[in-house]
């Protein structure tokens, strides 16, 4: 399932990189896109950040979006195949 594969990668990766990304009070509460292991952007709405990863990677289970807050939370396969 090459979908979930990508969806691990990107939670994996932003598991590691949330502390840097909680240091800049700026990007809290925003929305950060992940595709192939890396953060592309971060957007102020879950909608802006899923219109990018459509228009960039034409289908949803290319890329992901993960919150930036203090509470990590894995919302699973279908929340994070966005």
């Amino acid at each position: 399932m090459e979908n979930k594969n990508e969806i691990d990668k990107n939670y994996t990766e932003f598991k590691k990189r949330l502390p840097e990304l909680l240091e800049d009070e700026q990007n809290v509460n925003k929305f950060s896109l992940w595709h192939n292991g890396e953060m592309v952007e971060i957007f102020d709405t879950e909608s802006d950040a899923i219109k990018v990863g459509k228009d960039k990677y034409k289908e949803f289970g290319n890329f992901s979006i993960q919150k930036i807050t203090g509470d990590v939370i894995d919302l699973g396969y279908i929340s994070l195949c966005q």
